[in-house]
């Protein structure tokens, strides 16, 4: 049988529906300042894309030669990696979570689509690269072993 209620109105304290709202704010926060800095490496991407642009254009100009074309598509292609690494979440077991960005303002949804892409292609290179990595350091360390194996015959 539970106890009876207090006769007199006072603030309770119960730890479990307290502990639950705690761990969803404290998980709201982690989701919005991680869209937020996916926003943000976003912006820089765009950024590093309009002086790629810009610097093609001075290139066809003449005023612009190799090498800055050449830092600029460096850049943007960090840009995009930092982007996509913002992006996601968590990976395991094959599979990832990512942070859904919002639309932004004034943009044609086809190139909207197009960035999307060319993210979704972003993070498929960073999770073959990791894998590519994990496969490298996993025969490394076979071939150790066998070596000392060997040795030890």
């Amino acid at each position: 049988m539970p106890p009876p209620p207090p006769l007199t109105f006072e603030p309770q304290l119960s730890p479990g529906p307290t502990f639950s709202v705690l761990l969803i704010f404290v998980g709201f926060y982690a989701v919005n300042r991680r869209v937020a800095a996916a926003v943000d490496r976003r912006k820089d991407r765009e950024d590093a894309e309009e002086l790629l642009r810009q610097t093609k254009l001075r290139s066809l100009a003449g005023s612009a030669d190799f090498e800055e074309v050449s830092a600029a598509t460096a850049a943007v292609e960090t840009a995009k990696e930092k982007e996509a690494a913002a992006r996601q979440v968590l990976a395991f077991l094959g599979g990832d979570v990512r942070v859904s960005m919002p639309q932004p303002l004034g943009k044609p949804l086809s190139q909207v689509a197009s960035d999307e892409k060319n993210m979704d292609e972003a993070i498929i290179r960073r999770q073959e690269e990791a894998q590519r990595r994990a496969q490298e350091g996993n025969s490394g360390k076979d071939s150790g072993d066998d070596a000392v194996g060997g040795s030890g015959s």
